[in-house]
């Protein structure tokens, strides 16, 4: 049994000490890097702005926010760490590209990770449809669920005073900059330029 037990440990130890799985802490380390900089933060709250006279518009805004938060950063975790408590939809981060999820699974089976990639893309976003629909269900029915009242006498919580909102350039230079890290990320995957493995480097370095 002991020596059973040193074998199975022994083989683990091999397994995840392989080149092939330091993509998990690279991109964790490139999410971190983009969610340090403030560009998700401010994208976040000029969407939160964005959508002033939609009803449950923090949640949608949360929910938008950890779709572009999922697609520069490969797990759940850290887009609950980004959000804190409002962070119900981080569950985007294993579905959306580049999933950690989907590449340990692509090594373990040998299948293409660009393909899998290419394969998360319309569920994710379906997802987060269906999301968006069910806030706006709930809020236009209870709307006293999302901070509102039917008299409109208590009026949804402001993320920041509009005076210390990011500024458009602000915005627009954190949303440019997102889509080029996404860009290079999964394109260089797709089309085969570099590994999953080089691409999480090359994404950390490039955040």
């Amino acid at each position: 049994f002991d020596v059973v037990l040193a074998m199975l440990g022994s083989t683990a130890y091999e397994s995840l000490r392989g080149y092939e799985f330091a993509v998990i802490p690279l991109f964790m380390l490139m999410g971190e890097f983009i969610g340090k900089s403030g560009a998700v933060t401010d994208v976040y709250q000029a969407i939160h702005r964005g959508l002033k006279r939609i009803p449950g518009r923090l949640a949608i805004a949360t929910l938008l926010g950890n779709a572009i938060f999922s697609f520069v950063t490969g797990v759940s975790i850290a887009s609950a760490a980004a959000f804190s408590r409002i962070a119900g939809s981080s569950c985007l981060g294993m579905l959306i590209p580049p999933s950690v999820l989907m590449i340990v699974w692509g090594l373990l089976t040998e299948r293409s990770i660009g393909q899998i990639f290419l394969a998360g893309v319309l569920p994710g976003l379906l997802l987060v449809s269906l999301f968006v629909a069910y806030v706006l269900a709930i809020a236009l029915l209870r709307p006293e669920l999302v901070g509102t009242r039917k008299d409109k006498t208590l009026p949804e919580p402001e993320l920041k005073t509009p005076e210390s909102l990011p500024s458009a350039p602000k915005v627009w230079g954190s949303a440019l900059g997102i889509i080029f890290v996404i860009v290079a990320v999964l394109g260089g995957i797709w089309f085969g330029v570099f590994t999953p493995t080089e691409g999480a480097g090359a994404g950390a370095f490039i955040g």
